[in-house]
């Protein structure tokens, strides 16, 4: 075999040897890339699922946040009505006509105890003297010099206690205790 042949020879098998080589390369690189679409396809998909699956958790939070911000709007608006009427309740108790109103005083004096100080508010300060207390007590009590910062009522003190009779914290006691029937009757039922 001459030089030229053997030259020819190798080229020959080298070119095919790269040829194998190129079409293996391209067949290894035609299933990478399928490979990576049908990868991408799944990513996309599963993507997909979790995006509306995202929507769906925000749909249903927003919903449940706004369901939350109502029932909070309801809730402070039956509280603001309720305390409107309460103190409206107020009002009128203490816009009693005279009468009435030493009337309702006087039978909070039966809570009153020998040597108690009565003191009175500021409103009342000529009306409830020590000579109603004297007409109007079951037992030997002193007005005070000092009149209580309340709107009606009165209040008991002693060496061992103070009394608290004043409208005002009557009628809280008297929320506290009858809130829920309340509002059931202004609200009709709606526990919300």
């Amino acid at each position: 075999m001459s030089k030229e042949k053997i030259i020819s020879s190798i080229l020959g098998d080298a070119l095919r040897l790269a040829e194998n080589l190129r079409n293996d390369a391209k067949q290894r690189a035609d299933e990478l890339i399928l490979a990576a679409q049908d990868d991408a396809a799944q990513i996309r998909a599963e993507a997909k699922v979790e995006v509306e699956r995202h929507h769906e958790e925000a749909a249903k939070s927003g919903l449940l946040s706004a369901q939350l911000d109502l029932n909070k709007r309801r809730l402070a608006l039956k509280q603001k009505y309720l305390s409107l009427s309460f103190g409206q309740a107020l009002e009128e108790a203490v816009s009693l006509p005279q009468r009435e109103y030493l009337a309702l005083v006087a039978g909070l004096l039966k809570s009153a105890e020998e040597g108690d100080t009565v003191i009175v508010s500021k409103k009342d300060k000529d009306v409830i003297t020590q000579d109603f207390l004297d007409k109007n007590g079951k037992c030997k009590l002193t007005l005070s010099k000092t009149h209580g910062d309340f709107k009606g009522g009165i209040k008991l003190v002693n060496k061992d206690y103070e009394q608290n009779l004043t409208f005002e914290f009557l009628l809280e006691t008297l929320r506290g205790q009858t809130e829920r029937e309340i509002a059931a009757i202004l609200f009709g039922g709606q526990n919300e």
